[in-house]
């Protein structure tokens, strides 16, 4: 009996063993050995994974004992199918579709790239809004945050505790750098037409961070309330101010909430914010806002230069470079657009270096994007009914300056007293990377959570203390980067 039991532990240790190690593959280019990012990898023709920035994708290592095989596909290169147990050095190959420089007619009519490209505005709705779709949505925003000025002055207290002194010390704790990770699992229902009013509901929530990361504005916040906690009666209710905004809830002193430490989680908050980063992204896409791109509204600031034409899957594609000749050009890159229906398969453009914009400016709030870039392909659905998003990668870089009155107010019976009043200037240098994946369209793999409007009740808030591909098994998403792979939470976790 004994010889049986430990025979049923070292089968499940080896089990478990194999289902947690990983292998990582590398797909590149065949002629330059260069990755390839964005490929898409079909195991088994009903799972898979999109390749990383870096053209890295990661299985079980038990996936390679059954003989199994896979399919890797990318825009611009040859489909390939392998087994896994042949693949030698983790390192698959992918050969590059030759380019046709003949034959670029339709209808036995000449086409110049210009006209290419007016017919793929033309056919837009035709294209991407004739059908009802629903889908799986993963989205993954890496965002790095680096402030590079806190500075605190003209404070002016009713607490001899505080003191500038004192102030200037919380400030100096501010972290300097901010790295956070949040994945979001969307269900994605589209009706027809073009800036149509669709429905996001979050499933699944996972938030890579420390714990006590917090915004510059709110680890002020939080160290003044805590501060103000030792020094006010345990009654009082106290409003955190902007000039004529007020920052979040007022907050009662003996209270349970946000601002007793940097440790506490916002349920509803994070739910919110993943919708709001979600609408964003949808609406960022090309058919919901085409006007962003100004090469395809003001085509007169730009050279378009017929590559020539390649075939993807079973479609023939031209490759139209992007090329700026105005000053007033922002982007460059290629867009790669249907033979037949003047569809888009691909966007792959980004600014030019040194082009900045002003986004945004009111009230002592001032931001600029210093780069912006759009990775977005798309795929052709087998009933001839248009394009569907695959996957899309969207990275900015941004600058934000606040330059604020901050108040922290008392609230009574007897009005509002100012306990503490101060200009705040803080700079700080904002990275975003947005990645995304969307399943087929129509197609749920989701055995729960079926229902369009999912409550908050039923939604997942993970905050893991290191990253886990367990979280996301049997769904769809692009392998992760090798910072956010390698995340753990500081020991003290």
């Amino acid at each position: 009996m004994n010889i049986q039991r430990n025979m049923v532990f070292f089968f499940l240790l080896i089990s478990y063993i194999g289902l947690s190690q990983r292998i990582t593959y590398t797909v590149a280019d065949s002629l330059t050995k260069f990755p390839i990012p964005y490929a898409n990898i079909v195991l088994n023709s009903n799972s898979g994974v999109i390749t990383n920035e870096d053209g890295n994708f990661s299985l079980p290592e038990n996936e390679r004992l059954d003989n199994k095989e896979i399919k890797i596909s990318c825009i611009g290169y040859k489909t390939k199918t392998v087994l896994l147990e042949e693949i030698i050095d983790e390192k698959i190959l992918l050969s590059p579709e030759i380019v046709r420089l003949s034959g670029v007619t339709v209808s036995n009519v000449s086409l110049d790239p210009i006209e290419i490209v007016n017919k793929a505005i033309e056919h837009l709705e035709d294209n991407y809004a004739q059908q009802h779709t629903k889908s799986d949505f993963f989205l993954r925003q890496t965002l790095n945050e680096n402030i590079t000025k806190v500075q605190t002055e003209k404070l002016k207290s009713n607490i001899s505790e505080f003191t500038q002194v004192k102030l200037d010390s919380l400030t100096k704790e501010i972290p300097k750098t901010i790295t956070k990770y949040t994945e979001v699992l969307f269900d994605f229902n589209e009706p027809s037409g073009i800036k149509s009013d669709f429905i996001l509901n979050p499933i699944r929530i996972v938030k890579h961070e420390e714990k006590n990361q917090a915004s510059a504005l709110d680890s002020i916040k939080i160290d003044l309330i805590s501060l103000l906690k030792k020094h006010l009666p345990g009654s009082t209710q106290i409003r955190f101010k902007s000039g004529l905004f007020k920052l979040g809830s007022d907050i009662d002193i003996n209270g349970d909430g946000p601002q007793n430490d940097k440790t506490d989680i916002n349920r509803d908050k994070a739910i919110n914010s993943s919708g709001y980063l979600g609408s964003n992204f949808i609406n960022d896409l090309l058919y919901n806002n085409p006007d962003q791109f100004d090469f395809l509204k003001k085509p007169k600031y730009y050279e378009f230069d017929l590559k020539g034409e390649i075939s993807y899957g079973e479609h023939s594609v031209y490759v139209i470079s992007i090329v700026p000749k105005d000053d007033k050009a922002k982007y460059e890159g290629q867009i790669f657009i249907d033979v037949q229906d003047f569809g888009i398969h691909k966007l792959d453009v980004n600014t030019i270096a040194g082009v900045s914009e002003k986004m945004f400016g009111l009230l002592g709030i001032h931001s600029t994007m210093n780069g912006h870039s759009y990775r977005i392909y798309f795929q052709k659905l087998h009933n001839s009914q248009g394009y569907f998003p695959k996957y899309a990668r969207v990275e900015t870089k941004e600058e934000l300056r606040i330059n604020r009155n901050m108040q922290i107010k008392s609230l009574s019976d007897n009005g509002k007293e100012k306990l503490v009043s101060f200009e705040a200037d803080i700079n700080i240098l904002e990275h975003y990377i947005e990645e995304a994946s969307f399943g087929n369209p129509n197609v749920t793999k989701r055995k729960e959570n079926k229902a369009s409007n999912v409550g908050k009740s039923a939604v997942e808030v993970i905050y893991p203390k290191e990253y886990s591909f367990e979280i996301w098994r049997d769904y769809d998403i692009i392998e992760p980067e090798k910072t956010l792979f390698n995340f753990k939470k500081a020991g003290k976790y």
